[in-house]
């Protein structure tokens, strides 16, 4: 699908200067930073993308086919059919539940990714995560944070962006380990060069603050090591032009991203979802579980 650059124009904003990790805004004020170890994101790796949220449902046979599905994010016309047309081909393996096929209906955040093409836009399917149950209350976490001290600090670069960060919590609620895995900067100027520069001292803060964090953990995650990781989102947002950015994270709104590569923990388990920047819009605590339904290869990265 290729969409007019004009649909982006409106959404340029300012630049900004604040920070905010989950709910706690940082002081205003300049600050020593702390050597950024180089390397770890490049201005090769970056990309300009748009990106897009939609929220739905989708119900898949025993066999592993799509019965149903449902996109309760409001597009436009001829962009709800492409992506409806394409959930409806997608194949799963086939469910099993309590060790029998199943038929499941699952919850669905289908993230869109539009990338510059001759002067338009090709939109592909980015990620796609599924979730239980489809709507309602969220079971309780099995891992909640108590103590989120010291909050992470800004970078020097005037940003508005976000980070996924990995954490590997041990049984009695210690950070054994923090990982970043990808960085956005929303709406941003700059060269490539200070933009990759910006998402390392983003990553290099919060993975220092992020490992001195404590957590409560439930009696039933300490039974399976896989049950103590958890992907945490933090939002480096401004005090201009935050509110813009606000708005152009929910569903349906499309945001503009310089947007780094996705990387994995070397301790990362096999079969979970991936969770990155463009995934999510605020900054709450998800475990790393493994999805209800298992997509197959192919849908990632289609174009619609």
């Amino acid at each position: 699908m290729r969409m007019s650059k004009r649909i982006m124009r409106a959404t340029a904003i300012a630049l900004a200067v604040a920070c905010v990790s989950g709910a706690a805004w940082a002081q205003l004020q300049p600050r020593v930073q702390p050597r950024v170890p180089r390397g770890a994101q490049r201005a090769a790796d970056l990309e300009e993308v748009i990106t897009m949220r939609v929220i739905g449902s989708v119900v898949v046979d025993p066999a592993g086919k799509v019965v149903s599905h449902a996109l309760d994010t409001k597009l436009e016309d001829n962009l709800s059919g492409l992506v409806g047309k394409a959930v409806a081909a997608w194949t799963f393996t086939p469910p099993v539940v309590d060790g029998k096929p199943a038929t499941v209906r699952s919850g669905m955040t289908i993230t869109l990714a539009g990338r510059e093409v001759n002067g338009g836009f090709e939109v592909r399917i980015d990620n796609v995560t599924f979730h239980l149950p489809p709507g309602g209350a969220s079971p309780t976490p099995r891992v909640q944070l108590t103590k989120m001290h010291p909050e992470p600090k800004y970078p020097k670069f005037n940003v508005n962006g976000g980070v996924t960060i990995e954490i590997r919590f041990t049984p009695d609620g210690e950070v054994a380990d923090a990982v970043a895995t990808e960085c956005s900067l929303y709406f941003a100027g700059g060269s490539a060069a200070d933009k990759a520069a910006a998402c390392e001292a983003m990553a290099f803060n919060g993975t220092s603050a992020i490992r001195k964090w404590r957590a409560t953990v439930s009696a039933e995650s300490t039974r399976d090591p896989d049950d103590l990781t958890g992907i945490l989102p933090l939002q480096y947002m401004g005090v201009q032009g935050w509110d813009k950015v606000l708005e152009s994270g929910k569903p349906g709104q499309w945001r503009r991203e310089s947007r780094t590569r996705f990387t994995e923990p070397a301790w990362h388990a096999k079969g979970r979802q991936r969770v990155g920047t463009s995934d999510v819009a605020d900054g709450a605590l998800r475990m790393a579980s493994s999805p209800p339904l298992q997509l197959h290869e192919g849908a990632i990265g289609k174009t619609l």
